[in-house]
Order: structure tokens, then C-alpha cells, then sequence
């Protein structure tokens, strides 16, 4: 069945426009974080919740006396972090309500690409029932960095969207986290649930290489658990080109890693149009790794039915007895096989096929 161009059009309009809404709510978060939107928090606020002496993180003040107590760190020069406690608490960090306004999302996230519909649920979830599940952040520059926990902080967002200065967000503050521990963490959470797809790994990988966070590939392989060639064959799918990765950011759970590598090498020798076309009926759930495999087959190994060519045969008798059969071939291939068994007829037989012939000794 062929697809309505006008439909696929359309479908990767609709792709686009989902992940251009979701890069202006994220936009306008970081502006309200920075004091540079309407919604910010007014200048001249403390860069870390306010009400501590000098600028020291301090929780909601409704919280309990035990929960305060959790809250108490002391926050060291250019952001650095020193929690109170043993080198078993330093790990595990410590338990914090803080301004999601201070808080930024991930510079090396895992997930690179985030469902409207979901964030919407997340909304939904945290409006009923709270946070349950604080996040994963360190601070950097006087700024909370958060390494897990950005649909929560999505929802949140949406949530406080006309009182963001107010809203705040549980979180897990973790010291001194380097740019490979930001990344894991964030990993770790997506795939534990199984909701880290190939393009997000591609997208994330890619920076995290061009800004030499991993020397090369077979040390992301190794933080990463995955094997060297399929850490190739995920950031081969960023080869694709613009039209066809708009209809893969639009659902990339739909776009295993064997699909999104088939799809990059069909691109080469089929070139834009076909492949978007191909991606589409991936979306609609009509092909798969093995069928995009086959179609490029078809064009770099086309498959040449060779006609059958049958002989026809004539029997030779001698008498009443079989002795052998010459065939013909419509090609103008002739052969003879014949049994003479007197010796003086079978020489006499091969010197006039040979003079015939002209065949040399």
C-alpha cells in the first residue's frame, strides 16, 4: 500500500512541531531558572534557596526538625559541595527541598528527547500525589545540576508554570559529581525502566565524544555495558538525514537500534525520499529491521532470475540398442555422448568428427 505524501507530510510536521513545543518548554524553563523570563525569580535572590545564613541551601520551612537535619550542608566555594557525615554519606548524598527555579536540567543527559503526553501524565501524577521519588543533583557555580529526574522536573514545571518562584522539588544532592558520573547516573535511570532508545543514546553519545568526556568509543562501550560494534551501529543513525530523523524524534521507542541502522544504510544507496518513506511505515508499525534489509539487498545485490534453458535431446540406436544421446542446447551448445563398442568403428567415428572439425592431434 502506498503512502498518501500529503500524510507523510504531514506526519513529520506533526513530529516536528511536537519536539519544537517541548524544546520552548525546556527553553523557557532554563530562562526562568537564569532570571531572564517572566516567571523568574526576581534578581538579586540567592543563587541557592534562600533563608540560610550566607546563602546556605535551607528546606521548605514546614519541614520537621528530623527532615532539617537532613537538609543541613554546607556549601563550599564555586559550588562544591561538603556534606556533613562519613565518606558513606558523601556517596550517598543528602536529602534536600530546593527552588526549582535553581535547578538545571543535565548538560549530558541520557535522554535527548521527551514525550509531550508523557511529561503531561507526569504533571497529572505529582498534582495528585506529590513527589515521591526525589531526583539525583550536584551543585555546580552556586547552581543545582540535576543528573536524574527531568520528567519530574517537566512536570513540575508545567505544574508552577505562573508561580515558578514558588514551586520547589525533592532532590538527592550528590557532591563533586564529574561529567561522566552526570551521564551514567541519567543512563542508569532510563534503562533500568527500559525507556532509553537508540536515537537518545546516538544523540547523547555524540556530544559526549566531541566534548572528550569518553576518549573514544570502546570507553563509552565499557561505562555503557554495550559492545563496541553496536555503540558504531547506534551512532551511525545520526548519518540519517533531517527529514527522516524528524519522523524518528517523533516516536523513538518505535525505532529499535537494528531498525535505525538498516534505515542509514538504505538512505546510502536509495537515497532521502525513499527512506523517509521507509521510516513512515516503520511509525505506522509495517516494517521492521528485516524488511529494510531486504529492500536494500534488492538494489545493491538485484536479484537476475536466470531462464531455465532446456536441451532437446535425440537418441542414437544402433539397431534395436540404446547407445547414446546428442543434445542441443537454444544457446547453440551441442553435446554427444555415445558408447561404440568395436574399437575399429569408434576410431573410424573420431577421425570424421576430428577432420570434420579440423581438430589437431
Amino acid at each position: 500500500m502506498k503512502l498518501n505524501k500529503a500524510a507523510l507530510m504531514q506526519k513529520a510536521a506533526t513530529g516536528a512541531n511536537q519536539s519544537i513545543d517541548l524544546a520552548e518548554r525546556m527553553r523557557q524553563a532554563s530562562e526562568a531558572a537564569r532570571g531572564t523570563h517572566p516567571l523568574a525569580v526576581p534578581t538579586g535572590t540567592s543563587a541557592l534557596p534562600v533563608g540560610g545564613a550566607q546563602g546556605e541551601p535551607t528546606s521548605a520551612p514546614d519541614r520537621p526538625a528530623e527532615a532539617q537535619r537532613e537538609h543541613d550542608l554546607v556549601a563550599a566555594p564555586y559550588g562544591t559541595v561538603k556534606p556533613a557525615g562519613s565518606d558513606d554519606d558523601n556517596r550517598r548524598g543528602r536529602f534536600e527541598t530546593v527552588l526549582l527555579s535553581q535547578v538545571d536540567p543535565n548538560p549530558y543527559n541520557a535522554r535527548q528527547t521527551y514525550k509531550p503526553e508523557r511529561v503531561l501524565e507526569m504533571a497529572a501524577s505529582l498534582a495528585k500525589n506529590g513527589q515521591d521519588t526525589p531526583g539525583t543533583a550536584t551543585i555546580r557555580n552556586g547552581r543545582y545540576v540535576l543528573a536524574a529526574g527531568h520528567y519530574r522536573r517537566l512536570g513540575l514545571l508545567h505544574i508552577h508554570a505562573a508561580s515558578i518562584d514558588k514551586a520547589t522539588i525533592d532532590l538527592i544532592v550528590k557532591p563533586n559529581m564529574s561529567d561522566r558520573e552526570l551521564y551514567e547516573a541519567s543512563y542508569r535511570e532510563n534503562a533500568e525502566r527500559q525507556e532509553q532508545t537508540a536515537y537518545d543514546n546516538a544523540l547523547a553519545w555524540k556530544k559526549l565524544l566531541e566534548q572528550g568526556i569518553y576518549e573514544n568509543e570502546t570507553s563509552l562501550s565499557e561505562a555503557v555495558g554495550m559492545s563496541l560494534p553496536n555503540v558504531n551501529k547506534t551512532l551511525s543513525a545520526l548519518r540519517l538525514s533531517p527529514a527522516a530523523l524528524t519522523l524518528v524524534e517523533s516516536a523513538p521507542a518505535k525505532f529499535a537500534l537494528g531498525t535505525l541502522y538498516e534505515l542509514a544504510l538504505f538512505e546510502e544507496v536509495a537515497g532521502t525520499e525513499r527512506t523517509v518513506a521507509m521510516a513512515a511505515q516503520v511509525l505506522d508499525g509495517k516494517l521492521g529491521r528485516d524488511q529494510i534489509n531486504e529492500a536494500r539487498k534488492q538494489i545493491v545485490e538485484p536479484k537476475l532470475r536466470k531462464r531455465k534453458e532446456t536441451s532437446r535431446p535425440y537418441p542414437i540406436f544402433v539397431g534395436n540398442k540404446y547407445e547414446g544421446t546428442l543434445k542441443e542446447w537454444p544457446n547453440g551448445k551441442v553435446t554427444l555422448e555415445v558408447n561404440i563398442g568395436d574399437a575399429s568403428m569408434r576410431d573410424a567415428f573420431v577421425a570424421s568428427l576430428r577432420e570434420k572439425f579440423g581438430t589437431k592431434s
